[in-house]
């Protein structure tokens, strides 16, 4: 017979059903009466039977989900309950040691792998910076900057000086200018010459005379230390004179020429050697001397253009200086 409850099969003679537990006995007089019933309830006694059949197959199932659920229950009341017990346990320095250690290792091998990954990235920007620099200086062209060097200039004039001390004149060239030479030429006249600027301070002395070349000019062109040349420039030598140049005079002694002062209605002064002689400053030996006075002149010196006589007085022999042969009448 089978269980009126779960459909388990079970013996005719069974009281409860040992997989529910429910009594038997009314399934026993139900039986009874099934077995005394006619032909006619037998059908409907086998739709009974089937159905029983059916539950008979499902009913397991749901009691094996029923008890997989109960069992899953169970399973996560009892790992709650370890994980309490393990939060209470005090803890092994063994463990303790282990797990440090699998830190630290594990932190090593981070820190190293991090480091290595860092001197990788280190080495390939090294590595990319030097291969750019090193095509930068391979590839590209020096920039070189020139600066234009000034053309060599010079202003130029000239001066005629008298000679004190002779006949004759000097000519002085003053220059000026940014250059490091000068070649001068006088037109007219088979003369050149080049200067070094450091050879002179403002002017360069020619020996040429104007008077007797008048209406001459000259020309100078600068030039630089590497020898590039700058416009010539021109200038007129003046014939007439801005001076004279006391050179000092040519001296000639024992004369002993006589004769008297001719005083031309003036006044006639006797000048010192230093000046007449030397080119030195103008002093004088007499301011005034008298008309027809008796003199004997001992030396001579041409000097500022003309001719000078050192005088004393023929009578009495007083000193009278160096006086101008236009103020001397001689015998």
């Amino acid at each position: 017979m089978f269980c009126k409850n779960c459909g388990r099969e079970l013996p005719d003679d069974a009281k409860f059903c040992v997989q529910c537990g429910a009594s038997m006995k009314q399934k026993a007089e139900s039986t009874e009466k099934a077995t005394e019933t006619d032909t006619s309830n037998a059908e409907g006694s086998q739709a009974i039977g089937a159905s029983s059949i059916v539950k008979k197959e499902w009913f397991p199932w749901a009691i094996v989900l029923l008890l997989a659920v109960l069992v899953g229950i169970l399973a996560i009341a009892l790992g709650t309950t370890k994980m309490g017990n393990q939060n209470n346990v005090e803890p092994n320095n063994e463990n303790i040691a282990e797990v440090q250690d699998s830190q630290e290792t594990t932190t090593t091998d981070l820190t190293t792998t991090a480091a290595t990954t860092t001197a990788t990235k280190a080495t390939t920007t090294a590595t990319t910076t030097v291969t750019t620099t090193t095509t930068v200086a391979t590839t590209a062209k020096p920039v070189v900057t020139t600066t234009a060097k000034p053309k060599p200039y010079v202003t130029a004039s000239a001066k005629t000086f008298l000679l004190s001390g002779y006949d004759g004149s000097k000519v002085r060239l003053y220059l000026d200018g940014n250059f490091y030479k000068a070649y001068i030429k006088i037109n007219g006249i088979s003369y050149d010459t080049t200067v070094l600027r450091s050879d002179f301070s403002d002017y360069v002395e020619l020996p040429f005379n104007p008077i007797a070349n008048p209406e001459t000019t000259l020309s100078v062109t600068p030039y630089d230390d590497a020898g590039n040349a700058g416009d010539t420039v021109t200038c007129a030598i003046p014939t007439d004179a801005e001076g004279t140049i006391n050179t000092g005079g040519i001296l000639i002694d024992g004369l002993n020429i006589r004769g008297q002062i001719n005083c031309h209605g003036g006044v006639v002064a006797g000048y010192t050697t230093d000046y007449v002689v030397n080119g030195g400053a103008c002093g004088m030996v007499r301011q005034s001397l008298g008309d027809t006075w008796h003199i004997t002149a001992k030396n001579s010196c041409y000097n500022y253009g003309t001719n000078w006589y050192e005088l004393w007085d023929s009578d009495d022999g007083d000193y009278y200086g160096w006086v101008d042969e236009n103020y001397i009448d001689f015998y």
